[in-house]
C-alpha cells in the first residue's frame, strides 16, 4: 500500500463500521496531526493511528489490496468511468460539469456565483407567478419541470424492451437506394443500405 489517500479512506470506513463515523473522523484528525508543517500524509501516519487505536486488528486486512473497506470507492470509480465526463477533477452544478477553464481558482468562485444567480432567478419568477409558495415542496416542484428526468423514470428503469417495427420497409428501402444512387453518382448493387451504413459510398 503506497497511496495514502486510499489508506485513509479504508481506515475511515473500517473505524466507521467498527465504532461510528464520529470516531472515524477523530482518527482522521489524529492522522493529519502527525503530518509535519508543509508535509504530506503518508501511509505510515495512517498505520500508526490504526495500530494505536486498534492494536488487535491486522492492519493489512484493513489497508491491503483485498480490503473489504474499499467497495464504495471502487464502485464510485467504476461509475465515474462509465459517465465519460473526462479527467478529474470534475465539478458539477445541477448535474452539468464545469468547463476545464472554469476550474481555474480565479474563475471558479465567479462562475459558481453566476450559476447560482441564474438558478435563483428561475425560482424568483416561479414565486412571483404563484407557481411556488411557502406551502409547496420545492423538490416536487423541481421534479415536475419538463427538463428534469424523474428519479423513478419508467422509460429508464423499465425492463421491457420497445422495438421499432421495420417489418414493412420495402418502399423505404427502394427510396433509400434510389437516393444513394443519386448522391453517390454510381450504381449500388444489392445490399445498398449495407454499403451506406459501412460508409463505402
Amino acid at each position: 500500500m503506497q497511496d495514502a489517500g486510499v489508506a485513509l479512506v479504508r481506515a475511515f470506513n473500517y473505524i466507521t463500521d467498527e465504532v461510528d463515523s464520529h470516531s472515524a473522523f477523530e482518527a482522521v484528525i489524529s492522522m493529519f496531526n502527525r503530518v509535519p508543517i508543509s508535509g504530506k500524509l503518508s501511509v505510515g501516519d495512517v498505520v500508526k493511528v490504526l495500530e494505536k487505536r486498534f492494536p488487535y486488528v491486522e492492519v493489512s486486512s484493513v489497508l491491503g489490496a483485498d480490503s473489504s473497506y474499499d467497495s464504495n470507492r471502487k464502485q464510485g470509480k467504476a461509475y465515474y468511468e462509465q459517465t465519460g465526463v473526462g479527467p478529474l477533477p470534475v465539478v458539477m452544478y445541477n448535474g452539468i460539469p464545469y468547463q476545464r477553464e472554469q476550474l481555474d481558482p480565479d474563475e471558479l468562485e465567479t462562475t459558481t456565483m453566476q450559476k447560482i444567480l441564474e438558478t435563483t432567478s428561475f425560482y424568483q419568477r416561479a414565486v412571483y407567478l404563484g407557481e411556488l409558495a411557502t406551502d409547496h415542496d420545492v423538490v416536487d416542484f423541481i421534479m415536475n419541470q419538463p427538463n428534469v428526468v424523474p428519479r423513478i423514470n419508467s422509460r429508464v428503469l423499465s425492463t421491457s424492451r420497445t422495438y421499432l417495427d421495420l417489418s414493412n420497409t420495402s418502399e423505404l428501402t427502394i427510396e433509400m437506394e434510389a437516393d444513394a444512387i443519386i448522391k453517390c453518382n454510381s450504381v449500388i448493387p444489392s445490399g445498398g443500405i449495407r454499403h451506406l451504413l459501412l460508409g463505402k459510398c
